[in-house]
């Protein structure tokens, strides 16, 4: 039911749908994104510091008193050995109130702090302070935080709707899987009585996903044609413009450009992937594919995930069909209306050889003449509703290549699309091509100097943020700098600097402007570049030899690499420096200071992944049904028989028809269990 239909406050409704909750469906989808178990209570020891804990104690006092204009709280709380101090910010409205309490029992709950020089405990303001001792002690659940909505009244909402919910998955396989009920799993993860019974629940979830995507697979591989009558019949075209590169292909290069071309001319569809470490030249073979196509009288479209990405494969094209008269059309979500109709038309009619765009060119006004080959770049960062709805713009047949630089094992490529798509490696970096150093620094003076050093050598250096603006992060965890820090500490920094120039781009940065900042970047008007991972892909700067990557723990292994290679593009020795004040120094940083070979990175983060790790910042869009698989290889393995027997027996669509209807759902491997 649409939640507009119900008797909520229009103001919720429109809270809730900002952020692609429309439905009950989706509401009760809204999954906690944190677990605090507070069942039971702690003594004091120096052992928990830094640990969120409960504490039971008696309030002794509770004070008030003006700090730089904001009033603080301050409340002590007397264990059976210990005292605690607990230190709250913003929290006057509670004061009023709780200053009548006077001396009872009460619980509090949050991160303790312990002084060795003093022998003392504090605590920032807390998750929890209450007198209802026994109704605090449960686990407590966190939602993502909806602007303009108290946790009471969201929670209230869910609970209204959580009997609801469809259950489509056939009674046999919940049976014989030992699942829970949807409802009751619904129920569980968003108020869970026991860990165990919440293990549970997370099971049922993360199985419909992994049925949902092996259903789509398995469908997809029936349906698709073997054969194509997008034939290769000419690639006399692309060997000239082959023969025009300023460099020869790498062996990995070469063979995969040889073995698809043998195919297409043999008539066979084309359904691969192609993957490889960033900068090992996908892209190039990508486009000579596309050229050979267009000599062969069909079109081509290549769909990246963001405009700078596809702005950067439009400019590639334009470079080399220069001298042959063929036209190219980039499309992006903001253009001219007029010229959009123009684009439009010379698609429809064929005159357009080359579509290459972000997810517009998916678009319901977008009509192809004949396309032969449809490409999706960065293949993990688009769902499985978006690269279908690529090829069906195609006629039956249309060739199919994704591309990814964030590969995973051959063995494993297997597991997830079977015989269904042909898995192609890239291994080989192009010659004279310089590994990029990696080290784990906590000292800013340190990497001031060194980026000075190389500034004046005449490089450039991208410094990378994890948040845009100062207080956008989780009182829970520790120190993060965002942009607007950064661009703060480096202006002051290199202030009395006249040959440096900083540079500042991030996701909110309007479109026109951001081209303008990464043009000024590239033309080396600006020497240091600040940013968030906007730029992790599709922004090519062979002068920039550093990248700093602050709060680097906060990443995962492949963001880390993606974003690592944004240098060594050029014939620059290049550095990545990982700044982190953590120790001990996370694994996966020092995996990173140990290798640049993106299937070596790929093993080990798939097995820090399986070690139950949920850390890092994801990248909205990512695709969690691929990273759901990943994380649970065995249960995706036996998913896939399960969805194997619902295509032969005709029951798939509607549980296909259910997972499709959700708006919205907080993938589970962002969920964090304290």
């Amino acid at each position: 039911m649409l939640l507009k239909e119900l008797e909520m406050e229009k103001r919720k409704v429109t809270i809730l749908e900002k952020k692609g909750i429309t439905t009950t469906e989706d509401l009760v989808r809204l999954i906690p994104r944190k677990y605090f178990d507070f069942r039971q209570d702690v003594e004091l020891t120096p052992l928990l510091h830094d640990k969120v804990v409960a504490v039971v104690g008696t309030l002794v006092s509770l004070t008030t008193a003006d700090k730089s204009g904001k009033i603080m709280v301050t409340a002590k709380v007397r264990t059976t050995s210990k005292l605690l101090t607990i230190n709250m910010f913003g929290m006057y409205w509670w004061y009023k109130s709780a200053k009548e309490w006077g001396e009872v029992p009460v619980i509090v709950c949050g991160k303790v702090s312990y002084n060795q020089q003093y022998d003392s405990y504090s605590m920032g303001t807390p998750i929890i302070f209450s007198r209802e001792i026994e109704k605090e002690k449960r686990i407590h659940t966190v939602y993502p935080k909806l602007t303009g909505m108290s946790e009471e009244y969201l929670t209230e909402q869910i609970a209204k709707y959580t009997d609801c919910v469809k259950d489509a998955l056939p009674t046999d396989v919940i049976n014989h899987f030992h699942l829970m009920p949807l409802s009751a799993a619904i129920k569980t993860l968003h108020k869970p009585s026991d860990m165990i019974v919440l293990t549970n629940a997370r099971k049922r979830i993360v199985f419909d996903d992994l049925l949902y995507f092996a259903l789509k697979l398995a469908k997809n591989e029936r349906t698709v044609s073997k054969g194509s009558p997008f034939n290769l019949r000419s690639k006399r075209m692309m060997l000239q413009v082959q023969q025009s590169l300023p460099f020869e292909l790498s062996v990995d290069q070469q063979s995969t450009l040889s073995d698809i071309l043998l195919k297409m001319k043999e008539g066979k569809r084309i359904n691969a992937l192609v993957q490889g470490d960033v900068g090992c030249g996908k892209t190039i073979v990508s486009l000579l594919l596309m050229i050979a196509m267009a000599d062969s009288g069909f079109q081509s479209v290549l769909m990246a995930p963001t405009v700078v990405l596809a702005k950067q494969h439009y400019q590639d094209m334009l470079k080399l069909i220069e001298p042959f008269g063929l036209k190219v059309a980039f499309l992006g979500g903001k253009m001219k209306a007029s010229e959009k109709r123009k684009l439009l038309q010379g698609i429809k009619d064929g005159s357009i050889a080359f579509v290459i765009g972000t997810h517009a060119v998916i678009g319901k006004d977008v009509e192809y003449h004949s396309l032969g080959l449809a490409i999706t770049d960065e293949e993990h960062k688009f769902g499985v509703l978006q690269r279908d709805a690529l090829t069906e713009k195609a006629k039956a047949g249309t060739h199919t290549i994704t591309m990814s630089a964030t590969p995973i094992p051959r063995t494993l490529a297997q597991t997830l699309y079977g015989n269904s798509v042909d898995v192609y490696c890239i291994n080989s970096m192009p010659k004279g091509r310089i590994p990029i150093q990696t080290a784990v620094s906590s000292n800013q003076d340190i990497i001031f100097r060194f980026l000075t050093e190389q500034i004046n050598q005449g490089r450039q250096a991208y410094v990378i943020c994890p948040l845009i603006e100062k207080g956008e992060e989780d009182s829970q965890i520790g120190k993060v700098m965002s942009v607007e820090e950064t661009v703060a500490l480096y202006s002051a920094h290199y202030a009395t600097y006249k040959n440096i120039e900083i540079g500042c781009v991030t996701g909110k940065t309007p479109f026109e402007e951001a081209e303008k900042i990464l043009k000024e970047f590239k033309e080396n008007k600006t020497q240091i570049l600040i940013s968030t991972t906007v730029i992790e892909v599709g922004v090519n700067v062979p002068n920039a030899s550093t990248i700093v990557i602050n709060n680097a723990e906060r990443y995962g292994l492949a963001g880390l690499h993606q974003l690592r290679g944004r240098v060594g593009r050029g014939i620059y020795k290049s550095y990545c420096i990982l700044k982190s004040d953590m120790l001990p120094v996370p694994e996966r940083l020092e995996v990173l200071t140990r290798t640049t070979n993106g299937f070596e990175i790929a093993e080990a983060d798939m097995q820090l992944r399986g070690s139950g790790d949920i850390v890092g910042t994801d990248q909205s869009g990512d695709n969690r049904y691929i990273k759901t698989m990943l994380k649970y290889p065995n249960m995706y393995e036996r998913v896939k028989g399960i969805a194997e027997d619902m295509l032969d027996q005709g029951t798939e669509e509607r549980f296909i028809k259910v997972m499709e209807e959700i708006h919205f759902h907080v993938p589970l491997e962002k969920i964090q269990i304290v």
